[in-house]
C-alpha cells in the first residue's frame, strides 16, 4: 500500500484519478446507465457550446455583410483597403494566441475542449460537429440581421456600426456566462450525481487523454515540436481555412457583384448557412460510422474542389451557376471541425494538447488571413486567382490528411507489433482504475496510444 501511495506522488496524475480515488463506494462504471448519462451530458453541455460558438461566430460574420451596409464607403476604403481589414482581424486572433498557451495551463482546459472530457472518441465527432453547425445558422441570422438594419436611417450612427456594437456586446456577454455556466471538470458538473461523475471517467478513460493537470511540462514542448502529426493537422488547417476566409469575408460583396442591391445581397447569402448546417450533420452521420478520418475529410475537399471549379470557370453572366458555387463552397466549414476534432482526438498529454490546440487556433487565423489577401483590386471583377487558389488549397489539404491518416495507421502498427495488439477505444473496465491511465503522458510516450486514422 505504502508503495503504491509512493508512485502515485512520483507521477504527474490527472485530477480524475484523485477523484476516482476518492469515490471508490459510488460503485463500477457499470452501475450506471451509460446511454441515458450521455443524453444528460447533451442536454446541458451541448446547448451551452452552440450557444456560445452561434454568438462568437456571429460577430465573425459582421464584416462580410458590414461591406454592403456602407462600411467600404464610410471608410473611404480603396483598392485592397477590405482585403488588409479582414486580414488585421486575424492578426489580433494570432497575437491573442500567444497568451492563450499559458492562460489554458492556469485555468481548466475543459473551457476550451469540453468535447473530450465528456465524451469518448467515437462519440465526439458527430457532436462536434453539430456545435459547431451553429456558424451555419450564423450567415442565416446575420443575413436577416443585415437586411433589418439597412433599413435603419438617420440614426446617429450608421447601421452597420450599430451591429457591431450590439453583437459585440452580445458576444462579451456570453463569452462570460460560458465561465459561469461551463464546469470546470466534470467533477465539477453539479447536474451529474457522484456515481454518474465515475461512471463517465470510467467511460472516458479509454480515450487516454485525461481530464484535467495543471502542471506544465517542458518535455512536452519538445515531444510538440518533434511530432509530424501536428504539422500535418497545422498545414491542412490553414489550408483549408484559406477557403472559409474567402467566403466569411467576402460573399456578400460577390453577390452584390452580380447586379444585386445590398439588400438582396445579405438575403441571397443566407443559403450559404443552410448548406454549411447540411454539410455538418452529413459529415457528422460519417463520423459516427467506421469509416476513416482521412477519407471524410478528403471526399469533403473533392467536393469542395468541384465546387471552386464551378465558381471559377462559370461564365460570369451565369449568376445561378455562380450563386451555387458561393453556397456549396460552404462545405469547407464543416471539413474544417472534422480536423479540429481530428487533432483533439489525437493528442495526448496537457501541456501538448493545449499548445496543439493553441497552434491550430493560429493556423486558422493565418489562412483566414491569407484567404482575403487572394483577392485582390487589380483582378475585379472576375478574382481568377483567388477562384485557382481555392482549387489548390482543398486539394492540398486532401493530400496532406491522406499523408496524416497513413502515417497514423502506420504508427498504429508499428506499436501493435513492438508493444502488443490495441484498439483505439477499447473495453474501459478496469482501466480507469489504472495509475497509468490517468498518467500525464503524451499521445507519443504512452505505448497503449492508437490513433483514429
Amino acid at each position: 500500500m505504502h508503495n503504491d501511495s509512493s508512485l502515485e506522488k512520483s507521477v504527474d496524475l490527472d485530477q480524475a484519478h484523485d477523484f476516482l480515488a476518492n469515490h471508490v463506494q459510488n460503485g463500477p462504471a457499470s452501475d450506471a446507465d451509460i446511454e441515458h448519462l450521455t443524453r444528460t451530458i447533451d442536454c446541458h453541455i451541448m446547448p451551452i457550446l452552440f450557444s456560445v460558438y452561434f454568438v462568437q461566430a456571429l460577430d465573425k460574420q459582421l464584416l462580410n455583410y458590414a461591406a454592403v451596409m456602407g462600411l467600404t464607403k464610410d471608410l473611404h476604403l480603396a483598392s485592397n483597403d477590405f482585403s488588409n481589414l479582414a486580414t488585421y482581424l486575424f492578426v489580433a486572433l494570432i497575437i491573442a494566441e500567444v497568451p492563450t498557451v499559458y492562460i489554458l495551463n492556469k485555468v481548466p482546459v475543459v473551457k476550451w475542449l469540453s468535447i473530450n472530457a465528456y465524451y469518448r472518441k467515437d462519440h465526439q465527432g458527430s457532436r462536434f460537429l453539430l456545435w459547431r453547425s451553429a456558424i451555419g445558422l450564423d450567415v442565416i441570422i446575420g443575413g436577416l440581421l443585415s437586411f433589418a438594419f439597412q433599413h435603419v436611417h438617420n440614426a446617429a450612427l450608421a447601421s452597420w456600426k450599430i451591429l457591431f456594437l450590439l453583437l459585440g456586446c452580445l458576444s462579451i456577454a456570453f463569452g462570460l456566462c460560458l465561465f459561469v455556466c461551463l464546469p470546470d471538470t466534470p467533477m465539477h458538473a453539479k447536474f451529474l450525481s457522484d456515481q454518474q461523475k465515475v461512471a463517465l471517467l470510467h467511460h472516458i478513460s479509454v480515450n487516454k487523454t485525461g481530464v484535467r493537470a495543471t502542471t506544465f511540462r517542458l518535455r512536452q514542448v519538445v515531444d510538440f515540436l518533434r511530432d509530424p502529426q501536428i504539422w500535418l493537422l497545422t498545414i491542412a488547417t490553414i489550408l483549408t481555412t484559406i477557403s472559409t476566409g474567402v467566403t466569411l469575408s467576402y460573399s456578400s460583396q460577390l453577390i452584390a457583384g452580380f447586379g444585386f442591391s445590398p439588400k438582396q445581397a445579405a438575403l441571397l447569402n443566407m443559403p450559404s448557412g443552410a448548406v454549411t448546417i447540411v454539410a455538418a450533420f452529413v459529415i457528422g452521420g460519417a463520423l459516427n460510422t467506421r469509416l476513416p478520418r482521412c477519407f471524410i475529410i478528403a471526399s469533403g475537399n473533392l467536393v469542395a474542389i468541384i465546387v471552386a471549379c464551378l465558381v471559377g470557370f462559370a461564365p460570369s453572366h451565369k449568376h445561378a451557376a455562380l450563386l451555387a458555387g458561393i453556397y456549396l463552397v460552404n462545405i469547407t466549414s464543416p471539413v474544417l471541425f472534422t480536423i479540429y476534432q481530428w487533432a483533439s482526438a489525437n493528442v495526448a498529454g496537457h501541456s501538448k494538447r493545449t499548445m496543439t490546440m493553441a497552434l491550430i487556433t493560429m493556423a486558422f487565423s493565418a489562412g483566414s488571413l491569407i484567404g482575403p489577401q487572394t483577392f485582390r483590386a487589380k483582378d475585379k471583377p472576375e478574382y481568377r486567382p483567388a477562384k485557382i487558389a481555392l482549387i489548390a488549397t482543398q486539394a492540398g489539404c486532401a493530400f496532406l490528411c491522406c499523408v496524416l491518416g497513413a502515417y497514423y495507421s502506420w504508427t498504429n502498427k508499428r506499436r501493435d507489433a513492438k508493444y502488443g495488439e490495441e484498439t483505439v477505444l477499447g473495453d474501459s473496465s478496469g482501466s480507469a482504475d489504472d495509475v497509468k491511465t490517468w498518467e500525464n503522458l503524451t499521445d507519443i510516450e504512452r505505448t497503449s496510444f492508437r490513433y483514429m486514422t
